[in-house]
């Protein structure tokens, strides 16, 4: 997968030098500017796109692509100035901070703690979002029929409800489900949150064990086969797929059905994940953003 580390808030010093016959003005511009097919200078719109890891590098490229088919060209008519957090709330916060300070002509937030850090530090930048969970109870929209402010965007927390229902239909989970979860990561934690309420509403009890290191792996599943579990599910997060090959093996070793979100666990040998196809969530951003930088406020898309 690669990184997005391409055109880093570049601008152009360009020196434009008029010519008259009193004498020479020379006129210093200061501007991300780009040269038209007729060969007038332009202005550049600008883009900050903020996420939390490459992992969701599909959905940013499905971004890119579909903004290149709408006919926003990278370096020509649009400017990309990307903010990668690693899930790390401190450098989540810096960079919100910058992107407010940056003026940006619109924001593409990916995760809802990105979109939560980008919403408290500017509520004037038109933003597209995506969230795994309910945006309205995040306190990012309003209402799906108009968000009422400059956030628009598409969430996921059905997908927490598909999940659950996957894995009752693989095996009756009947003794529960057990969850793995990251210490205090707040993808993680978010992750939790919707199959909590998703197994709650399926009636299905849930085991939650909390990992912090390669240690607590075998012990986490010793517990959940003390409580009887055999399905698992392994919640987002860094700390998660650092641990992915580790948190495998110790499922096939117990004979447990591993799933998550992340084709990666698949890769890794875990039995199935499910997902929202991420490349169309970021096709889904680029439409929005196409009308915002079109003069659309993100209210009335």
């Amino acid at each position: 997968m690669k990184e997005h580390t391409r055109h880093i808030g570049l601008f152009i010093n360009i020196t434009l030098v008029a010519l008259a016959l009193a004498g020479a003005a020379i006129v210093v511009m200061n501007l991300a500017v780009v040269a038209s097919e007729r060969g007038v200078f332009t202005k550049q719109k600008r883009v900050a796109i903020v996420y939390r890891s490459a992992l969701i590098s599909p959905m940013v490229d499905g971004f890119v692509n579909k903004m290149k088919t709408l006919g926003w060209s990278e370096g020509k008519k649009v400017q990309y100035q990307w903010f990668l957090s690693y899930d790390d709330a401190q450098l989540l916060d810096f960079q919100a901070r910058q992107v407010a300070a940056g003026k940006f002509d619109a924001v593409v937030a990916i995760g809802g703690p990105t979109a939560e850090a980008i919403k408290k530090f500017t509520s004037t930048e038109p933003t597209a979002f995506y969230t795994i969970e309910d945006p309205i109870t995040e306190g990012l929209i309003e209402s799906y029929h108009g968000s009422g402010n400059n956030f628009v965007g598409v969430g996921g927390s059905e997908v927490a409800a598909r999940q659950v229902e996957t894995l009752e239909e693989l095996h009756h989970m009947s003794a529960g489900l057990g969850v793995l979860v990251f210490g205090s990561e707040p993808t993680s934690n978010a992750s939790f949150a919707l199959i909590d309420v998703a197994a709650k509403n399926d009636n299905v009890k849930i085991v939650k064990e909390n990992i912090t290191g390669d240690s607590d792996v075998v012990k986490a599943f010793a517990d959940l086969k003390d409580h009887g579990i055999e399905t698992v599910y392994i919640t987002s997060g860094p700390s998660g797929n650092l641990m992915t090959g580790a948190i495998v093996a110790e499922a096939i070793a117990q004979k447990m059905i591993l799933m998550g979100a992340l084709r990666t666990i698949v890769q890794a040998g875990a039995l199935l994940s499910v997902n929202v196809d991420t490349a169309s969530v970021g096709e889904q951003l680029g439409k929005f953003v196409d009308q915002i930088l079109r003069g659309t406020s993100p209210k009335d898309i």
